[in-house]
């Protein structure tokens, strides 16, 4: 199958291991803040920094994922890739619509989607990447 282990490119592997380190600094670094925000009371400056944090793997994701697809010289695997993040985006980007508006009769609701969109995003991507290869067999 396309894109199996043993199919990798070189470029695909270290991409991947990359993507995969920065999805555990993000885990690491959203479970610090909390953690920090909820034993106690934090100056405002810890707070603006503790929320600016896992952003910023999120950011080298993205730089990443450019990076790739400009590197990636076969056609055909980046306009699947490129299908899949578009589908990532769109999903996301339907949850947290239809999120919000629960939020605004449940405020509890909202608490819970920031945390986890970027945790949407790239499993319905993925998810969506391995329907376009299987489609496409």
């Amino acid at each position: 199958m396309l894109l199996c282990k043993k199919d990798l490119s070189a470029l695909q592997r270290r991409s991947m291991r990359l993507f995969g380190g920065y999805m555990g600094l993000i885990v690491a670094l959203t479970l610090i803040g909390r953690w920090v925000l909820e034993d106690g009371h934090p100056p405002k400056a810890a707070v603006y920094l503790l929320a600016i944090l896992p952003g910023i793997p999120v950011a080298l994701m993205m730089v990443l994922v450019g990076r790739y697809l400009a590197k990636e010289s076969d056609e055909f695997v980046r306009l699947i890739v490129m299908q899949a993040l578009l589908w990532g985006f769109g999903i996301t980007l339907v949850v947290d619509v239809v999120m919000g508006g629960l939020s605004a009769y449940m405020p509890a609701m909202g608490r819970l989607l920031p945390l986890l969109s970027i945790d949407l995003f790239w499993g319905a991507g993925v998810v969506a990447l391995r329907v376009l290869l299987w489609r496409s067999r």
